[in-house]
């Protein structure tokens, strides 16, 4: 899954597209107060958890989506932005992606390389991504 550079809210952002996601994410502590809604998301996890999220109008520009987005906020996860299948989104040749340098850590603190990555990442990381 390649990760790449992107910004929210002009704040150097790490940013996934998640082809299996309807929805865009973003760590909360990227998004400014002032661009906090009175929504909130209900988000239905793969294993049946349900999360309930507040909601941002974002700026966000990357390969994938450039323009304001509604974003579900979380508190925790593991990149930045992701962004999921939503109206406007572009999937650039993998050639004109800039992949960041750092791959997120696995458990065990080590660095994640390869397919011990799409392994621990297919399996924890939407449970992960939608705590708040």
């Amino acid at each position: 899954m390649p990760v790449v550079k992107g910004t929210v809210e002009g704040q150097t952002a790490s940013v996934l597209r998640d082809t299996g996601c309807s929805a865009v994410i973003v760590r909360r502590s990227l998004v400014p107060d002032d661009k906090m809604t009175d929504q909130v998301e209900t988000c239905i996890l793969i294993d049946g958890t349900v999360r309930h999220t507040p909601v941002a109008d974002i700026q966000d520009e990357s390969p994938y989506f450039s323009g304001v987005v509604t974003a579900m906020c979380m508190k925790r996860s593991l990149y930045d932005l992701i962004i999921g299948n939503i109206s406007g989104v572009v999937d650039p040749q993998p050639a004109s992606l800039s992949p960041l340098s750092a791959q997120p850590k696995v458990p065990d603190g080590s660095a994640s390389t390869g397919i011990r990555v799409e392994r621990w990442v297919l399996l924890l990381l939407l449970p992960v991504l939608l705590l708040f």
